[in-house]
């Protein structure tokens, strides 16, 4: 690991913010520490891990995750020394200025070159950093057929799982990692800002009995239901991403919901219809607790969501 000095601009980089949670910024940050005065680093997510979130609780495939999100936006650029594969930061060069560079222990990209001090001309040692061949910029190889399938983005912006068949992509993502795709899905859908790592478990948990695709199906009924997004008695939203993900019996409530139903009873219009009075009142609350299954909490004066 190694001193760097962060530019201020680093923290209001159009591209970092709209792309990636504070997580996946915090991780870039760290390559450059981790990252010889070459800019080069081994794509080793387990040690990249112990030296960026050594105390942190990150799962492995989220970190690959945003690894390969910033090579998608050549940020890192990847290339290949023998059957080894070594990523290279881009624009460092730019953003950073190392007075004393220390000589590279890993293999250099085919454009920067390492030049050793020579006292009779009193030329400092240095790195020669080139123009990155589009070849690299583009993901393809020499001799390679570039990779024509579908991109799973993770990221803040919209990952719209509709258009995305999982089974049919080349290397689909590891189970870990789905939870990520969700937080992030449901985040865009319902304007939140959930950390990936929030609901972890339970949405892991989930997904051992539903399919990812269920879920989001779920959550957008969840979300058409006026009673859950705020249109009751107390103008509290429920419809939250740990009320989704608490129990299989709140995806199965909404998965089995149909079009234009509501899970609390009546309607806005028929609620206008009830009797009055406090009669009225107590058989309006009894229905809504008899639906919502929370009979044993029957005495108290507020519904636990």
């Amino acid at each position: 690991m190694r001193r760097r000095m962060l530019d201020p601009e680093f923290f209001s980089d159009p591209d970092l913010v709209a792309n990636f949670d504070m997580t996946g910024r915090i991780f870039f940050a760290g390559l450059w520490c981790v990252a010889e005065d070459s800019w080069v680093f081994e794509p080793n997510m387990l040690g990249l891990k112990m030296k960026i979130f050594p105390g942190d609780n990150i799962d492995l495939p989220a970190l690959d995750a945003y690894y390969k999100k910033f090579v998608s936006m050549n940020r890192i650029i990847e290339f290949q020394i023998g059957d080894r594969t070594y990523a290279w930061i881009k624009n460092c060069v730019k953003r950073q200025k190392v007075d004393h560079p220390s000589a590279p222990s890993l293999p250099l990209p085919p454009w920067v070159q390492w030049q050793e001090a020579n006292e009779e001309s009193r030329r400092k040692a240095k790195y020669v950093f080139s123009t990155v061949p589009d070849q690299y910029l583009s993901r393809t190889s020499p001799g390679q057929v570039p990779d024509k399938s579908p991109l799973i983005e993770v990221k803040l912006s919209k990952v719209n799982l509709s258009e995305v068949n999982l089974s049919e992509l080349k290397d689909p993502p590891a189970p870990a990692a789905l939870y990520v795709i969700f937080t992030n899905w449901f985040n865009e859908e319902f304007n939140t800002k959930h950390m990936p790592d929030t609901y972890k478990d339970k949405i892991n948990t989930r997904l051992k009995t539903y399919t990812i695709e269920q879920l989001q199906q779920a959550a957008l009924a969840m979300k058409r239901d006026p009673h859950m997004m705020g249109q009751n008695d107390r103008k509290r939203v429920y419809a939250t991403l740990e009320y989704i993900t608490r129990n299989d019996t709140n995806v199965d409530k909404f998965l089995n919901l149909k079009q234009g139903e509501e899970t609390h009873g009546a309607t806005a219009d028929q609620q206008t219809n009830k009797p009055s009075g406090p009669g009225g009142e107590i058989e309006r609350l009894a229905e809504i607790r008899r639906v919502q299954g929370l009979a044993e909490n029957i005495g108290d004066t507020e519904c636990d969501y």
